[in-house]
């Protein structure tokens, strides 16, 4: 049971990502300005040369050219990977992060809705590794991307981006879609944007409160309830891996999410600037800032509905033990593709399984 809301965490931040950006569309020059400056799409190679994410070559993102595959493909449908990673320095050679989160953000104007597929992390597909297909947990593909790349051009910023694009790839390739595009959201750089807020507002019980003065430069005051963090204590309890399970930190960290969505309402047009660009410095994203603009303002335009659900769907696959390794396994393959599609490209919410229906706001 518990299985159902694991790896949600994304869902408040793609739509977070999707509401602030589109709020800088519609500022003023200043705020669209002052973003553009704050890009975090460059980065320095070894030699001191600037390095920017480069465009991606879609015709190698093994998206289907069947008539019987893309008969459902539409110029209305835009399908973006969104990635949560723990973000590891350049020094972590041979050992990147893997995919934590797997999000297809799928803004459908044919339905006028946003829908988010989850995908559980650990599912077991065919990815690439060093040219190779092998059977693996689908978030293994980032690092064997970003791995790969990384040993060549010593270039963080590329390894994060290859890792994206290997990641699409296998989504693309077992699940017969056309994603194109994807934004890394880097949880650990959310301490930034919390401070630029004057913190977020979290109901804590008193075992979370000691956990966090356990390693805070300023404690929080002891008594359960809500209790206004900073960025570093926010960290902290979003971080915590040893109060309850895996399903529990990812609550923290939705509750963290949620915090941060609920103060962003707050914000006026002087704070907005310096908020925005810090919170794009937790991101990468294969879009430039005209794309962002153009695809926040179709959103928030048009008023769409919600909608979230995980695949694969209950019922449909189970934790199994192979070679030594918790992987779960999709049962019937077919279906799941099925399913998956129906729900992107066919407006069917799959039967049985977790689902979330926002109205219009």
């Amino acid at each position: 049971m518990k299985k159902k809301k694991r790896h949600i965490m994304l869902y408040i931040v793609s739509i977070l990502l999707i509401s602030i950006i589109g709020i800088a569309a519609l500022g003023s020059y200043y705020v669209v300005s002052s973003v553009n400056k704050m890009s975090n799409n460059t980065a320095k190679s070894t030699d001191g040369t600037v390095v920017e994410i480069p465009k991606i070559d879609s015709n190698k993102l093994n998206i289907p050219v069947t008539e019987e595959e893309t008969n459902n493909f539409s110029d209305k449908i835009t399908n973006i990977a969104v990635f949560g990673i723990d973000e590891r320095a350049p020094e972590y050679d041979g050992d990147w992060a893997r995919a934590d989160s797997i999000i297809i953000l799928t803004i459908d104007e044919k339905n006028n809705k946003i829908k988010l597929s989850s995908v559980l992390r650990d599912t077991y597909v065919n990815v690439l590794e060093y040219g190779n297909t092998i059977k693996d947990k689908i978030n293994h593909s980032f690092a064997y991307g970003a791995g790969e790349e990384y040993a060549v051009t010593h270039n963080a910023l590329l390894a994060y981006h290859a890792g994206a694009v290997r990641t699409i790839e296998t989504l693309n390739d077992d699940f017969k879609l056309d994603i194109k595009d994807y934004v890394i959201f880097n949880f650990n750089s959310f301490k930034n944007v919390i401070d630029r807020l004057g913190g977020i507002d979290i109901n804590l019980t008193q075992i979370e409160i000691n956990r966090i003065n356990a390693s805070a430069s300023n404690p929080v005051p002891d008594g359960e309830g809500f209790k206004t963090l900073n960025g570093e204590q926010a960290l902290i309890y979003a971080r915590d891996r040893y109060d309850g399970t895996d399903t529990d930190r990812s609550l923290r960290q939705r509750n963290v999410m949620g915090a941060v969505a609920k103060k962003m309402q707050t914000v006026n047009i002087v704070g907005l600037p310096g908020v925005i660009g810090e919170l794009l410095t937790a991101v990468k994203t294969s879009f430039d800032m005209n794309e962002i603009f153009s695809i926040s303002l179709k959103v928030l335009t048009s008023k769409m509905s919600m909608e979230s659900t995980r695949f694969p769907v209950d019922g449909n696959w189970s934790s199994e033990m192979i070679g030594g390794v918790s992987y779960d396994v999709i049962l019937d393959e077919g279906l799941n593709l099925n399913q998956i599609r129906d729900f992107i490209y066919n407006d069917i919410l799959p039967q049985g399984n977790f689902t979330t229906t926002t109205a219009p706001q």
